[in-house]
């Protein structure tokens, strides 16, 4: 392995960790030697996780927070050591179609994809839990630039956290902490079988064909979030990574 890869020494939270691309990431940050902190709003699920980290609970450890409690999120920062790494992994979809549009539902969408991000980085910056050479990473989604019907809240949700990450990260290049994110396509996890169950089967079908590589799987995220982690990416800030699955030729098919 390149050096510059390994996180050893590299102490990382993970927000939504109990599950999906946030569980494959604390698996992945451990076998590359980094020191996991799991947070999620399941107990249960987030020891699940950290069984499957190389090194256990000797090594990692687990913070349950519900992002979308403000006094939890002030908890949360002020427990955290730290950091040298953040991954906030943690989004809920709900369909919300704008002839029905429901404020209580764009509330809840917001909350936790966007604004708990925001507040949480600024309770860390302010406790100097975020030290110099840090690097931040924000699960997007290829929803942000590519709508989809009664999406309009989680689209929205996801375009206002990436422009979140460019500002985080003019804003602290001073102290050499990058902050950047993966826009991934479809990948499969609890949330992918959530939309396929809130759509037509011949919609989500069309939506499959679309990417000739087929969905991803939570691998494929979390290996290009341990690379912007690591000191392989010391010098890149302020990017937007697409995770595609080749969507973006399939217009040329």
């Amino acid at each position: 392995m390149i050096d510059e890869l390994n996180l050893k020494g590299k102490r990382i939270l993970v927000l939504g960790g109990s599950s999906g691309i946030g569980a494959q990431v604390c698996v992945q940050i451990a076998g590359l030697g980094g020191t996991a902190i799991v947070s999620g709003r399941n107990y249960e699920r987030l020891n699940i996780v950290l069984k499957r980290c190389e090194g256990g609970s000797e090594k990692h450890s687990v913070i349950p927070a519900d992002l979308s409690e403000s006094v939890q999120l002030e908890e949360l920062s002020n427990t955290v050591p730290p950091l040298d790494g953040l991954v906030y992994s943690a989004g809920i979809v709900q369909f919300n179609p704008i002839r029905f549009f429901d404020v209580h539902l764009a509330e809840q969408t917001f909350k936790i994809n966007y604004l708990a991000a925001v507040h949480l980085t600024s309770l860390l910056v302010r406790k100097k839990k975020i030290n110099p050479g840090c690097s931040l990473v924000f699960i997007s989604s290829l929803a942000s630039r590519y709508p989809f019907f009664g999406g309009s809240d989680y689209s929205g949700s996801k375009a206002a956290l990436e422009m979140f990450s460019k500002t985080l990260a003019m804003e602290l290049a001073d102290k050499k902490i990058r902050s950047n994110v993966v826009a991934p396509a479809m990948v499969e996890t609890a949330l992918f079988e959530r939309v396929r169950d809130n759509i037509s089967e011949s919609n989500m079908n069309k939506h499959l064909e679309r990417l000739p590589l087929g969905p991803g799987n939570p691998k494929d995220v979390a290996n290009l979030c341990c690379y912007l982690l690591s000191d392989a990416a010391k010098w890149i800030t302020g990017m937007r990574y697409e995770l595609d699955g080749g969507l973006s030729i399939s217009a040329f098919k």
